[in-house]
């Protein structure tokens, strides 16, 4: 069998048909370490219209290439302005590899600054508290009624605004020193006091005010070789692709154990029903619930007794991808009575096939995730994490990788949800077992592996508790 160290991951990987695609991965993967890149994906118009699954369209072709460049250790941007300023950024310094490196910002305005703090939380950069000796340092140069703790607010800038940057950036939390000022010559110098900060730390710089006014500021840094922009939204971008960067050469520099191996397994001939696909899943330790396939309804009746309920009464073919859409799910039957009825419900449902049902046992409540993978022409099987269930086309909140995965990629895939904090015991709800779910992606990532004849797969709902995490729906679509 192939190594299982992802140092040398791209050689475990399932060939592609796209050999180009998976050079300029392998491109990326070498030379970022050693010089910062920034790609502008297209094709954001992409979505997925020849997608069987939930999966498919939530994981279009953009996606998919914004998760391989970033895996790669790219810094991914959305527009031609943002290439260019994240280029210029990035060519004059980067931070050192650190998975949540620290901002600092100083501004001379509040309101510019909330801009630049909003955006930068938005998109998950950490901006730390400043140490209370850093504080203490900062009270002693600026009046009061300016805020301290990060970003640091000066009011009108002061002759004490150097020494108050210094601080900043002697910071321990502190990796990157951005600085915000309206353009004021006479109240402060942005290129003597950046020009003279005694830091390693990477620093930019922005302002507003007349272009003709501002113009000779910026040409100034730019010859001492520190970014400078013309708006604060330019500047939390520079911030962004600091620590967007630093974060992917952390990435790249973990040795993750990637669990291929064993035997072969059996190839699936023809596309499986729920039934059979969650059986898939079982082979690989994904839970699911406790059910039976029927093939009649003396057959379901028998279940009914044998199982825990109340239980899920479901239409089982391979014809019907979406089957709550189709009507062809029954919850909460609690009586053979209510058994027999939505027996009735699923006969109504036209089919070409022969019939079958799957009767399961409920779920306990949990929090709802999809998880599920699309095999990508160029870069092979990529797998999805996102919040809401059957709500997460909605929702819009997922994470993507290439697989196979690591448990190191896994992690990160929930740290990049937006609404994480659902996993994490929201309003006194018990937290999550994160760590199942990264064992449930690893698994997921490892299966498309073992598996090229599957195309899609889809797991949705995944309901996740305190103490593991259950599989309560299987799509599985062959290529």
């Amino acid at each position: 069998m192939p190594p299982t160290c992802s140092t040398c991951w791209p050689t475990i990987r399932t060939p592609t048909p796209s050999p180009c695609t998976w050079k300029l991965f392998e491109a990326i993967r070498r030379v970022s370490p050693h010089k910062a890149v920034v790609a502008l994906p297209a094709g954001r118009a992409d979505v997925g219209a020849f997608a069987q699954s939930h999966t498919g369209n939530l994981i279009g072709s953009h996606a998919r290439k914004a998760a391989a460049l970033i895996q790669a250790g790219a810094v991914v941007v959305a527009s031609t302005d943002e290439l260019v300023d994240a280029a210029i950024t990035l060519a004059a310094q980067r931070i050192a590899p650190k998975a949540n490196a620290g901002i600092g910002l100083i501004t001379g305005q509040a309101g510019p600054g909330l801009l630049i703090i909003d955006d930068l939380r938005f998109h998950g950069v950490n901006v730390p508290e400043l140490a209370p000796a850093t504080v203490a340092t900062i009270q002693g140069l600026l009046p009061p009624l300016t805020f301290m703790k990060n970003p640091v607010d000066t009011g009108r800038p002061s002759p004490a605004f150097p020494q108050v940057l210094q601080a900043l950036a002697d910071d321990p939390a502190i990796d990157a020193v951005l600085m915000f000022t309206i353009h004021e010559p006479a109240a402060v110098d942005p290129v003597a006091a950046l020009a003279r900060l005694n830091t390693d730390k990477p620093r930019a710089f922005a302002t507003m005010g007349l272009t003709a006014s501002i113009a000779p500021t910026l040409g100034q840094l730019k010859e001492a070789g520190i970014p400078g922009f013309a708006s604060p939204e330019r500047l939390a971008l520079a911030g962004r692709v600091l620590s967007e960067d630093a974060a992917a050469q952390a990435r790249l520099q973990i040795v993750q154990t990637v669990q291929l191996g064993g035997a072969p397994p059996v190839l699936l001939t023809a596309a499986p029903n729920e039934f059979e696909a969650k059986a898939l899943l079982e082979n690989y330790r994904i839970a699911t619930p406790a059910g039976h396939a029927c093939r009649s309804h003396a057959e379901a009746q028998a279940a009914f007794i044998s199982l825990f309920k109340p239980v899920a009464a479901k239409i089982l073919s391979t014809e019907i991808a979406h089957k709550t859409e189709a009507g062809g799910v029954v919850l909460n039957i609690k009586s053979e009575a209510e058994l027999a009825s939505a027996l009735a419900r699923l006969d109504a449902i036209a089919l070409k096939g022969p019939r079958a049902y799957l009767i399961e046992s409920m779920a306990a409540p949990g929090v709802e995730l999809i998880v599920g993978a699309v095999r990508d022409p160029g870069f092979g099987p990529c797998v999805l994490l996102g919040l809401g269930g059957t709500a997460a086309e909605a929702l819009q909140d997922t994470a993507v990788r290439l697989a196979p995965l690591g448990r190191a990629d896994a992690a990160e895939m929930i740290a990049a949800l937006r609404g994480k904090a659902l996993l994490e015991g929201w309003r006194g709800a018990p937290a999550c077992d994160k760590a199942a779910i990264e064992r449930l992606l690893v698994a997921v990532g490892r299966l498309m592996h073992e598996h090229p004849e599957i195309a899609e797969l889809d797991i949705n709902p995944v309901r996740a508790y305190a103490d593991g995490v259950m599989a309560l729906d299987a799509l599985v679509v062959l290529g």
